[in-house]
This record gives structure tokens, C-alpha cells and sequence, in this order.
């Protein structure tokens, strides 16, 4: 037998009074038996950025929720550090003056890279850039300062258009 079940936010996440049942359910619980065992087989729980990976039950207790990307239970790791960006591709820009744009990567912890080599701009540009595999998300870099806050960028080819605004946006 096999489960696949959604499991609510901790109430220090999401408070009792604002879950109104349209919230994500936070984290999946993939689970298998085996015939006369009560206790799982396999057990993994996935959450924002977090896995847990393990065999059945270790005592009743089941596996615990992860404190890092990956807790893998009884098994080798191999860890992959998160790369450093490669450098972004200007598209376009407006010519308003010059700008230097760089890329920072940020993992699911939040633990961030280094940032890209920059690359000019003569003016508020589009620059794109290739994903960074395990990254959770990107802080974009103008003339060495952060702008936008971390942004998430679905697809291969990530593009920002800077307009210097209050609202920067990803395509």
C-alpha cells in the first residue's frame, strides 16, 4: 500500500485564525507499507526546498521534518555546492547611462553565492541569464547594489527587465 498526502503548515507558519483551508498544504508525506507492518517502508516528506528521505518508522518516532535541503536517513550523501552564476546576457537596454549588472544565486536555506561576473549595460537593461541547478531563487545586482528583492524565474533562460521602478519584473 502507498500513501501521497498533503500535510498543513506548522500553526507558527500559518496561525489557526488565517488558515481558511485555500492554503497550500506546505508538505508532501510520500509513504509505502509492507503486509503486517504498521510502520512505514519508505518515508519521505517534501517541503519548500526540504526533503527528508529515509526507511520506515525508526522506532515508532517516523521521520523527522528537514532542518536543511536534504536529511538523508541510513544512506551516503553526495553534496553539490551551489555555483556561482555565470555571467547575464544583456538583451536590451533603454540607453539611459550606464550600468553594471550581476547575478546572485540563492539556495532554499538562503544561503547565496558569490555573485556573476558583471556585464555593462548602456542604460536600465534585460539581461538574462542560465539557471543554477539547486537554486531557489536569484537576487539581481545593479552597479554592485541588490534591487528587487529575490525573485524566482521559471524556465531555462531566466529574463528581468529592469525600469527602475518600484516594480521590477520577471518574463
Amino acid at each position: 500500500m502507498a500513501i501521497i498526502q498533503g500535510e498543513r503548515l506548522d500553526y507558527s507558519e500559518i496561525p489557526l485564525d488565517l488558515s481558511d483551508g485555500g492554503i497550500h498544504p506546505g508538505r508532501l508525506r510520500f509513504q509505502t507499507f509492507r503486509s503486517d507492518h504498521h510502520e512505514p517502508m519508505t518515508d519521505i516528506i517534501a517541503g519548500q526546498g526540504l526533503v527528508s528521505i529515509g526507511g520506515g518508522g525508526y522506532g515508532g518516532s517516523g521521520l523527522p521534518f528537514p532542518s536543511k535541503g536534504l536529511d538523508l536517513w541510513g544512506v551516503r550523501v553526495t553534496e553539490h555546492a551551489l555555483q556561482r552564476p555565470e555571467r547575464p546576457r544583456v538583451i536590451e537596454d533603454d540607453a539611459t547611462g550606464e550600468h553594471h549588472y550581476a547575478i546572485v544565486a540563492i539556495g532554499p536555506q538562503g544561503d547565496r553565492t558569490d555573485a556573476s561576473q558583471p556585464v555593462k549595460a548602456n542604460g536600465l537593461a534585460t539581461p538574462v541569464r542560465d539557471g543554477v541547478a539547486g537554486a531557489d531563487s536569484y537576487m539581481i545586482m545593479r552597479n554592485g547594489n541588490d534591487i528587487d528583492g529575490p525573485v524566482r524565474i521559471e524556465g531555462a533562460s531566466k529574463r528581468w527587465v529592469d525600469c527602475d521602478s518600484a516594480v521590477n519584473h520577471a518574463q
